[in-house]
């Protein structure tokens, strides 16, 4: 445990007070509590040994484990409200350490891809032991809602959510020893009361609350609350009945006055407070986003709140009967003293957030540009400021002072450590969490799958408001906090859970999950090293299967080996292979240890077998040339059957007088007897087009329509016939061409 982390807690074991004795016999009693309290090693666990050696066995090692402090969790599209609200569960290490001292039964519970609690007792360990490199995966525990694949694209409430997930863990639980932890960490107790001004006699009804909700602005009652700390005064703040609206009280038997309001009975270990910053816009009977500022504190000092009874509501009751008789009976109970608290200092960096007192207002800056900077509308900031002499004492002031100062008035002083935060509007928009580390005391930005240090001003940034600008425009942030949740101080409070408090049932399952995961990584990187290989050689083709790390002299060897060719390898070479032109393209080089994956080669690639004798050279490849099949008339003869087609090579961009010469070389034939000819596609009349003719010889090859895919065909001119069209003569390939038309 580090310095900074242990700041807080060491203050509260300084100087134990006698109620904060009293309070820890009252609520840490409970043997649900000496669980939550007791060190990992005391913790029974399931088929476990008492050495060392046996607990390393139940670790769960990975490849993929991540080295990052924390890992996030994936969004399955519209999820990232249970997201939010799952780290924030797993930062509560109460919370955690409770959860993972259930065990499953499956003859009790139902089936395991069935069971909440067991399968967020598997993602829990899978965060703590950052068992995957990135994110965990929550799809398991959403099927455990019997959730299908539409509702992971629906946004939920996270109040809701909240409350079905601690529904079915209490169900699970029941009968065992912690069958109310659930309770016991999130539960407190509050008092609806009527106090009857002239007997004292005080009716109430006790209600249980998992969180609080908080008002922001309500224009009707004129409630407008920008800070916390107002938003708990006046959700405990009395009304007085009188007039018309007397209560009737049953001790007295007539209508008197009274006084009406709330109270905290007691208070959980993690207190939770919503603000309800979604509302219904009466006018327009519309859901509205209330962006607001409201500023939190990040150590709450709930004890004024705790110390409030009867008879001092009695006492502010007579105090407020006596100011109706003044002039200034207008006065607001916003005068009323505010809790002690302090916020965020906006210079503070993320690591190691030092905070300044605050009062009522959450004044955060100097008096000159507070309020161009919290956002609000320019209200009477002369009532909020304190005397500056107080105000200068309390910045003098240290965080281990202020909890000191706190912990003197009583034992409810929490922390502020996690905030839920919603960006965009009442009609749909993202949810993340800022969430403290318990262990380091730093705060990390938990969004979905990315998990991050937090940067300089990021928590004073989501209290929400208009942001102004020097420029005179100004806009309202529609990032701002939602849910907070506040642990209390006490010198118990753990720091960490262990690795080894994680049941071992869960270990194997994540053990075979990671298995299965690498087994699957293993399947898809032979699957992607895999490739198939069209392989042509003279008018034969075949597949031949093998892997990108196969070198190229043995993928030579399979070809020869199918081929039943006894070729040296310098005697042979892959060339790639254009099917559609029939033609060998670039060959793939002579070193025979470079990989298919050196040489590029992907799946389905069309490659070429080329071979020579030994007192032959290999012909260079230009893909600036032209390669044309040539096919030479003979009578009774088909040249187009050949194995190897001869070719002619030309240059792309050489006049077709270039053509004539070089197949003239090639076929030994008078460059002035030759018919060179192509195939006509587009005139039955005329299957041919003779192109060496006067006109055409100067032409550019690629002006005259010939590409790669082009096949000449050439016979010996007859004696005294002119190439010149009109011609009044039929060639013999067209006399082919003609009747092979007529054949089919």
């Amino acid at each position: 445990e580090t310095q900074k982390g242990k700041k807080v807690n060491q203050q509260a074991r300084k100087k134990p007070k006698q109620h904060q004795k009293e309070a820890k016999q009252k609520n840490m009693t409970d043997p649900l509590w000496q669980i939550v309290l007791k060190e990992p090693s005391g913790l029974e666990r399931t088929n476990s040994a008492t050495n060392s050696s046996a607990d390393s066995d139940n670790e769960v090692t990975t490849v993929s484990r991540s080295t990052a402090k924390f890992i996030g969790l994936s969004n399955q599209g519209a999820t990232c409200y249970m997201n939010s609200l799952l780290q924030s569960l797993f930062m509560t290490l109460e919370f955690r350490r409770c959860l993972f001292r259930w065990r499953y039964n499956s003859e009790e519970h139902v089936a395991e891809e069935e069971c909440i609690p067991l399968q967020l007792q598997k993602l829990f360990a899978e965060l703590q032991l950052k068992s995957f490199k990135i994110a965990a995966d929550t799809r398991a525990l959403t099927k455990s809602f019997d959730w299908d694949i539409h509702e992971s694209f629906e946004q939920h409430d996270v109040q809701e959510f909240c409350r079905v997930l601690f529904d079915a863990i209490e169900e699970s639980c029941k009968g065992t020893d912690i069958d109310k932890f659930i309770n016991q960490l999130f539960e407190g107790v509050m008092v609806d009361f009527v106090h009857c001004r002239e007997c004292e006699f005080e009716s109430k009804r006790e209600d249980k609350f998992m969180d609080l909700s908080l008002t922001i602005k309500n224009p009707f009652d004129k409630i407008y609350n920008d800070s916390v700390e107002k938003a708990l005064e006046n959700y405990i703040h009395t009304e007085r009945l009188e007039g018309d609206n007397q209560y009737f009280c049953d001790k007295c038997d007539k209508k008197v006055d009274a006084t009406k309001g709330l109270k905290f009975k007691s208070l959980p270990p993690v207190l939770t407070l919503q603000l309800k910053r979604f509302d219904l816009d009466y006018n327009t009977f519309q859901r509205i986003k209330l962006n607001d500022y409201v500023s939190f504190p990040t150590i709450l000092n709930m004890n004024k709140f705790m110390n409030r009874n009867a008879t001092t509501e009695k006492k502010q009751s007579t105090a407020e009967d006596q100011e109706d008789t003044e002039e200034e009976n207008g006065k607001q109970d916003e005068e009323a003293e505010e809790p002690d608290v302090h916020c965020y200092d906006l210079n503070a960096n993320s690591g190691d957030l030092e905070i300044e007192p605050d009062g009522v207002r959450g004044m955060l800056l100097n008096d000159t540009d507070d309020e161009a900077a919290d956002g609000r509308e320019g209200d009477d900031d002369e009532e909020c400021k304190q005397p500056e002499s107080e105000k200068e004492t309390q910045e003098k002031k240290s965080d281990e002072e202020l909890i000191e100062e706190y912990l003197a008035q009583g034992p409810y002083v929490y922390e502020l450590y996690s905030i839920m935060i919603h960006s965009g509007s009442a009609m749909g928009g993202h949810y993340y969490a800022y969430i403290k580390s318990h262990d380091d005391g730093n705060w990390y930005e938990f969004n979905d799958s990315r998990v991050s240090p937090l940067r300089k001003g990021e928590i004073t940034s989501v209290f929400g408001g208009v942001t102004r600008h020097t420029g005179g425009w100004s806009y309202h942030n529609s990032s701002n906090a939602y849910l907070l949740m506040y642990r209390q101080i006490s010198s118990d409070n753990i720091t960490t859970v262990s690795e080894s408090e994680i049941p071992d049932y869960i270990n194997d399952l994540i053990r075979k999950d990671v298995e299965k995961l690498e087994e699957e990584q293993r399947e898809r990187e032979e699957r992607y090293n895999e490739i198939l290989l069209k392989v042509f050689y003279n008018r034969d083709d075949t597949l031949i299967k093998t892997k990108k790390t196969e070198k190229l002299g043995e993928v030579m060897k399979k070809i020869l080996t199918h081929y039943k060719l006894d070729v040296e390898f310098k005697n042979c070479r892959l060339r790639s292979y254009n099917s559609y032109s029939d033609l060998m393209c670039e060959p793939y080089g002579d070193d025979p240890d470079k990989t298919l994956a050196q040489l590029r080669i992907a799946t389905y690639r069309a490659i070429a077998l080329e071979t020579k004798e030994d007192d032959e050279e290999w012909e260079e490849y230009d893909p600036m040339s032209l390669y044309l099949k040539v096919f030479l008339w003979k009578q009774g003869e088909d040249p187009r059957q050949a194995d190897v087609p001869p070719r002619v090579k030309i240059p792309k961009d050489a006049p077709l007088k270039k053509l004539q010469e070089a197949i003239s070389e090639k076929f030994q034939i008078d460059a002035q007897s030759l018919i060179i000819m192509k195939k006509n596609l587009h005139y039955a009349d005329e299957p041919v087009d003779i192109l060496n003719n006067e006109y055409n010889l100067t032409k550019r090859v690629n002006n005259l329509r010939i590409f790669e895919s082009t096949e000449l065909y050439i016979e010996v001119k007859p004696e005294g016939v002119e190439l010149n069209s009109p011609r009044e003569f039929q060639t013999n390939w067209e006399k082919e061409f003609i009747a092979e038309n007529n054949r089919i």
